[in-house]
């Protein structure tokens, strides 16, 4: 899934109800647009970091929680 696959009424009905929202960021364009729109609707999210990964920076602003092993918070360019 890409950005352009998730239309305003699709992004809305999949985030209707929802409690959390949940990415790994390896799709980041769309997990981006999902993250923003769940940050909008004031519902936390959780970003699974394995590795830098295109994107990941913005993600990380956005997010609720991290979930990371234990070496990835000794890079350097984490939350700066």
């Amino acid at each position: 899934m890409v950005a352009d696959d998730l239309s305003d009424s699709r992004l809305s009905s999949v985030l209707d109800g929802a409690r959390l929202a949940y990415t790994d960021g390896v799709l980041h364009e769309a997990a981006l647009v999902v993250a923003q729109e769940a940050h909008q609707r004031s519902i936390p999210i959780v970003i699974d970091a394995e590795r830098k990964i295109e994107g990941l920076d913005e993600l990380l602003h956005l997010a609720t929680y991290i979930v990371c092993s234990t070496r990835f918070p000794q890079a350097s360019y984490l939350l700066q």
